[in-house]
């Protein structure tokens, strides 16, 4: 149990290394959108402008929308 554990936690920081520079992207993207959604007419135009900047594939970057905007909407349900 005790290696299991040691190799868990072992992998947990491999993976957190590995996708941090996505996540610092991501994160980098959704500061940009909050202080420029205003000028896009839908989520698709928004969408196209992050894909193309943030070099993602624009579903991806429709979702990462998609995500912040339901976050948002559920914070101020809270």
């Amino acid at each position: 149990d005790l290696a299991k554990a040691v190799m868990s936690k072992l992998g947990l920081k491999g993976a957190q290394a590995r996708h941090a520079p996505n996540r610092a992207r991501k994160a980098k993207w959704e500061d940009w959108y909050r202080q420029n959604k205003g000028r896009y007419k839908s989520l698709e135009q928004a969408a196209g402008k992050v894909a193309a900047q943030a070099g993602v594939a624009h579903r991806t970057a429709r979702d990462w929308i998609a995500d912040w905007t339901r976050a948002e909407r559920s914070a101020g349900k809270a």
